[in-house]
């Protein structure tokens, strides 16, 4: 539905209510808004995460790593880790860090990655 056939079923939903004493550009302003609304929460629930290799260009062979692990990412330093769960970035320390209960990691070497370790992180295919 576009912008402007969201404002005017706005209107007609206004009109049928209790509309008969506003304003016209006050009505007019009140149905936009509410349409511009409607499409900012339409962009916020789209997704848009991105296939690995559309976001950076860097592609991993999965074949390549244990099947145990379902995540993988690069730390500040370079180096890359494995992990079963996915762990959270942690920038005060410049690592990706598991849960208290989860500590199980490996090391990993990849290499061709060229983007920003905060982005690094890659979640097996299903």
């Amino acid at each position: 539905m576009n912008k402007l056939q969201m404002a005017h079923e706005y209107a007609i939903a206004l009109i049928n209510s209790r509309s008969e004493n506003m304003e016209f550009d006050k009505f007019i302003n009140l149905c936009h808004n509410y349409a511009d609304a409607m499409h900012l929460e339409d962009e916020k629930r789209k997704d848009k995460s991105l296939p690995e290799v559309l976001r950076d260009g860097f592609v991993i062979d999965w074949s390549s790593i244990e099947p145990e692990i379902d995540y993988v990412a690069m730390d500040a330093d370079k180096r890359w880790h494995g992990y079963r769960n996915e762990p959270n970035l942690k920038l005060d320390e410049n690592q990706w860090v598991l849960g208290d209960h989860d500590s199980d990691y490996s090391h990993l070497l990849l290499d061709g990655y060229q983007g920003d370790w905060k982005q690094s992180l890659r979640k097996r295919p299903e």
